[in-house]
């Protein structure tokens, strides 16, 4: 799990601010510097590659839906307050 948390600093974001997957190459060289090798490298690199669909799935899924609400404020009126962060 910590690996994912350390290796999500390293993805990119496109032109339209979405987020991109980790790179392959970056869990490759994390896997490297903890001394995995051959097959314990493969699995390592199945696992990271796992997770990070899973959480890109979640994180566009919960976007959709915020999207969704936004509009159907505006349409009905409502308006909801967001929190202030700081």
């Amino acid at each position: 799990m910590q690996a994912f948390f350390e290796l999500s600093t390293c993805r990119n974001y496109s032109a339209m601010g979405d987020m991109l997957p980790i790179p392959w190459t970056a869990i490759v060289h994390y896997g490297n510097l903890h001394g995995l090798k051959g097959l314990m490298l493969d699995h390592f690199c199945t696992c990271v590659r796992a997770m990070d669909n899973a959480y890109m799935d979640w994180r566009r899924e919960s976007q959709e839906k915020a999207k969704r609400a936004r509009t159907e404020d505006r349409m009905t009126g409502n308006r909801r307050r967001t929190p202030k962060h700081g």
